[in-house]
């Protein structure tokens, strides 16, 4: 989970292993995204998935994405 003003450059970043979570737990696709005027409104809307800590929700929430 992350959030980012430039997608296609943080995602030349996961996969070329610049990024030392996903170069760690090889995860280098990308399963859902969700665009915001504002960098405050992603990093909240970030903060509150976190908050869930629960993989079930994370899940459900890239299901009903697509």
């Amino acid at each position: 989970m992350g959030s980012t003003i430039d997608l296609e450059r943080r995602l030349r970043q996961h996969t070329s292993g610049n990024t030392q979570t996903t170069r760690r737990l090889k995860t280098h696709k990308l399963e859902y995204t969700e665009e915001y005027s504002t960098v405050q409104e992603a990093r909240a809307r970030e903060k509150q998935i976190k908050s869930y800590k629960s993989k079930l929700y994370i899940e459900k929430l890239i299901a009903m994405g697509r």
